[in-house]
């Protein structure tokens, strides 16, 4: 169990703080991820890809827990990334807001949507995955997935500072 939770600390876990927005809420989803994976290993099916079916457990915990909060959509984490050392003061606030459109953007997506991007982007999943973990067709994941970039290309592109054609 030890080299499993070593194998998907840092991309479970970042998925996690996507989806619940709350560093202390993912840790606790972490947690009962591996705890809930632990007490059904003897349904796990060994022909198949082990992240899908951790990635489904993850996504129930985090929705369960979620729910008992009262909350249906995911929060934006505290912060940003961690700024250059000396940046221009305008330069930092440019870009907080541009990180800040783009989480929102994300938050705001259909939550299919919104959990085939956190899967993709923080999770590390290939569509196979992706879909085997949504116990969806693989298509239908990557449907999903244009579908959420159309959504989001005009925030990036203001984000960038580009014009969206």
């Amino acid at each position: 169990m030890t080299r499993l939770v070593g194998r998907y600390e840092r991309p479970l876990y970042a998925f996690l703080a996507k989806r619940c927005g709350d560093a202390q809420l993912a840790e606790d989803c972490f947690q009962e991820t591996f705890l809930r994976a632990w007490r059904s290993r003897a349904r796990f099916d060994r022909d198949r890809p082990l992240a899908p079916w951790l990635y489904r457990i993850a996504m129930n915990v985090a929705r369960e827990a979620m729910s008992r909060r009262g909350r249906d959509r995911a929060l934006p984490l505290e912060g940003d990334p961690a700024p250059d050392p000396a940046p221009d003061p305008a330069e930092h606030a440019s870009r907080h807001d541009a990180h800040a459109r783009v989480r929102d953007g994300i938050a705001a997506l259909p939550e299919d949507e919104r959990t085939v991007v956190e899967l993709r982007l923080f999770g590390g999943l290939s569509f196979v995955e992706i879909a085997e973990a949504m116990r969806t067709p693989v298509t239908t994941a990557r449907s999903r997935m244009v579908y959420a970039i159309r959504k989001l290309r005009p925030l990036l592109a203001a984000a960038l500072g580009e014009e969206t054609a």
